[in-house]
């Protein structure tokens, strides 16, 4: 049962107190007066209960009554998580993590992204070449090199224990570049 802000003896009390004076209203805690007060009273609690429980279901990161919508709204599970065994701590997280998540066109974003998943990456953005721009032994590359990158890992290295957290990342990266951009993963 979820806690109540008061006790049923609190909201006994100030229905009482709202009740006139006089013979026929009795305050004796054995009259009948009073032990429907004290009915009333428990639903009073139970409805403060539930106002609370509300309350933190509307926050994202309290939620649980409300959290398939809110995962609902936002698309979650992330297409990108293979694990499909979540806590609610996680889901928690995870709906908390895309409200706040700002995106951005750097590489430093991207760079984050990856790190946030475990990786430790370097990216790098190809430009074509151009006459008397370009310097000798620079790559000969044609206008759509401009929206490719390169995603190197740097750590820790890919191996067959860290598989699923790597493809993650490279569908997490990819949804979230410009969609103009194309990547290429090295590691």
């Amino acid at each position: 049962m979820n806690p109540s802000r008061f006790l049923t003896e609190d909201y006994t009390q100030a229905l009482q107190g709202l009740m006139p004076s006089g013979q026929a209203w009795a305050k004796s805690q054995n009259a009948v007066q009073s032990a429907v007060l004290r009915a009333l009273a428990r639903s009073y609690r139970q409805s403060d209960a539930d106002a609370l429980a509300l309350l933190r279901g509307a926050f994202p990161g309290t939620v649980d009554a409300f959290l398939p919508e809110w995962e609902a709204t936002l698309n979650l599970p992330d297409p990108c998580v293979y694990n499909e065994d979540q806590t609610t701590e996680a889901r928690q997280r995870a709906v908390v993590a895309k409200l706040t998540s700002t995106g951005a066109l750097s590489r430093r974003y991207y760079t984050d992204v990856a790190r946030a998943l475990g990786f430790i990456v370097s990216i790098t953005e190809y430009r074509p070449f151009r006459a008397g721009m370009s310097g000798a032994g620079q790559p000969l590359n044609h206008g759509d090199w401009r929206f490719t990158w390169c995603v190197t890992v740097i750590s820790p290295p890919v191996n067959q224990e860290n598989y699923d957290a790597y493809q993650q990342m490279v569908c997490t990266l990819t949804r979230e570049s410009p969609s103009e951009t194309l990547l290429i993963f090295s590691h």
